[in-house]
């Protein structure tokens, strides 16, 4: 179990989400150790199970597949991550079975005892491996420890493997060698060399890598790019501050990022509030702007490490301003539960009468991500009456703006004049000299959508927690599956899955259970 923590987060790069991965490792898990279960229950009955310093040998060398198999230099496959765990698993579910036998001698109350104590590691490695390993460690290291074990446990019981003498060397060797590749060869994308100018902050939710120099400088969470430095993120700060009918109070910001948000907020010399799930994001905002430390030492300034969702549901603040920008890719699980109608009720608790949200959807040339963004704009303009859309600078993305009451249009020159001089600072701050507010507003508002024409078509589709369409995407993408229907050929195809599992496990006692069976015929067990 401890492993299947550190698989999750090692190879939700590849797998794109961290939902695909979860359950598509969890999938191979289970199918493998069922299968390496129904070997050990078939050799058992013929009497010639496989001694357990073989098994052990033959796991030695499986759990080390992983690491050596998904080594971002040969940029693998899904599949490759699924197979590579399945060995281990398999032979896995071949020893534990054989092992609570061998120890209870065929006793219920002893059999219980031990899976019991196999129940209490499981809990233990999950706290160990999401609590200890991977923030202290990473994510290859965290496998190459809990893997040693059964090299170690190979090599006790080395001699007891005495039917073939040369399987079993070349097993030890085998063992030995995908070690030291793990140790000494191997990578992950953990690692500071696929990365210029890399620091690799690590907790208990996340590995963050801040790379790069000057504009170049981005952000990679769990191996995936969440976003550079850009006024892009400035806009989101700006943007609505400079349509409220009213200077601004306070505003949040939830997911702190790079921290380009709340620095521009901070500019208005209002209260910040930031809600950020990761502390290591936090923590890495000195590595992006100089005056870090004074911002984050600022009264004005209040970061708080807290999921956004629950942050809002606990605070009695109510705010001005709240700016998002849910983290990428869109169809991750954390997008779902910030694009939805339960979202937007607890965002319009939290918001003052005349308040503004600033909502951020970063579409692409996919056209699934666009459909995922017309059916999120159905959910804002179904939670809020008044919502303007605008395309982002860089020719992407689009900023949302929603409130419970008129958003009143303004000229570029009006909202550049609504502007303090430390915030006017901080809009131009990364264009060339001599630019003038007027021209970035100028830009934003010939950019503006008619969000009736921007929203899914049916109205009956939207996005809410227990309908969270972003999330399953791949039957859409790769298959172009209607999207009405997307769960019905997964649900057919578990339901299959375990007709055909119950067949296979209770053929033996179906085949053998008729009345025409002699009871002499009958095993004695």
């Amino acid at each position: 179990m401890a492993l299947e923590v550190v698989w999750t987060r090692a190879f939700t790069p590849v797998m794109t989400t961290t939902i695909y991965a979860f359950a598509a490792l969890l999938v191979t898990y289970l199918i493998s150790t069922w299968l390496g279960s129904v070997r050990y229950r078939k050799h058992l009955r013929r009497g010639d199970t496989m001694p357990v310093g073989q098994v052990l040998g033959y796991i030695a060398a499986a759990s080390f597949l992983p690491i050596v198999l998904n080594d971002p230099r040969f940029s693998p496959h899904p599949f490759i991550v699924c197979i590579s765990i399945a060995p281990l698993c398999g032979l896995l579910g071949y020893l534990i079975p054989g092992l609570i036998d061998e120890s209870s001698g065929g006793h219920p109350e002893q059999a219980g005892k031990l899976y019991a104590l196999n129940i209490a590691g499981c809990v233990l490695g999950l706290l160990v491996a999401g609590y200890l390993m991977l923030p202290q460690i990473g994510a290859r290291q965290s496998m190459v420890l809990l893997n040693a074990p059964f090299v170690i446990l190979f090599f006790i019981t080395f001699k007891s493997w005495a039917n073939d003498n040369l399987q079993r060397n070349l097993i030890a060797a085998a063992s030995v060698m995908l070690l030291a590749l793990s140790i000494g060869w191997s990578k992950s994308m953990e690692d500071k060399q696929f990365y210029k100018n890399a620091e690799v902050r690590r907790d208990y939710t996340a590995t963050v890598i801040s790379a790069g120099e000057g504009m170049g400088r981005e952000l990679i969470v769990n191996g995936v790019g969440m976003m550079k430095l850009t006024p892009i993120c400035k806009i989101m700060a700006h943007w609505p501050a400079v349509h409220l009918l009213h200077r601004p109070g306070n505003a949040l910001v939830i997911c702190f990022g790079m921290g380009t948000t709340f620095r521009s907020a901070m500019s208005w010399d209002d209260d910040v509030y930031a809600a950020e799930l990761v502390p290591s994001i936090r923590d890495a905002f000195g590595f992006y702007f100089d005056d870090a430390d004074d911002l984050l030492n600022s009264p004005k300034a209040h970061v708080n490490i807290d999921d956004g969702r629950r942050f809002l549901k606990r605070t009695t603040q109510k705010f001005d301003i709240i700016t998002i920008d849910p983290p990428p890719p869109v169809e991750a699980a954390g997008s779902s539960l910030l694009y939805s109608d339960e979202f937007y009720d607890a965002i319009k608790a939290r918001l003052n009468d005349d308040g503004i949200l600033q909502q951020w959807f970063p579409t692409d040339d996919n056209e699934d991500v666009q459909l995922i963004g017309t059916v999120a704009a159905r959910s804002i303009a179904k939670a809020f009456p008044y919502v303007r859309v605008f395309r982002g600078l860089e020719g992407w993305g689009l900023h949302f703006l929603a409130s419970m009451k008129p958003i009143p249009f303004r000229t570029a020159d009006d909202l550049a004049a609504r502007l303090p001089d430390s915030a006017r600072a901080d809009l131009v701050e990364w264009y060339r000299t001599g630019t003038h507010p007027r021209q970035v507003f100028e830009a934003m508002l010939a950019r503006e959508y008619d969000i009736t024409k921007l929203v899914h078509p049916d109205k009956n589709l939207h996005l809410s927690d227990d309908q969270p369409f972003n999330e399953y995407f791949l039957l859409r993408r790769y298959f172009h599956y209607p999207y009405r229907s997307t769960l019905a050929p997964a649900i057919i195809a578990m339901w299959v899955c375990a007709v055909i599992g119950v067949l296979i496990v209770f053929r033996p006692r179906l085949a053998v259970s008729g009345p025409a069976q002699r009871l002499d015929e009958r095993s004695p067990s």
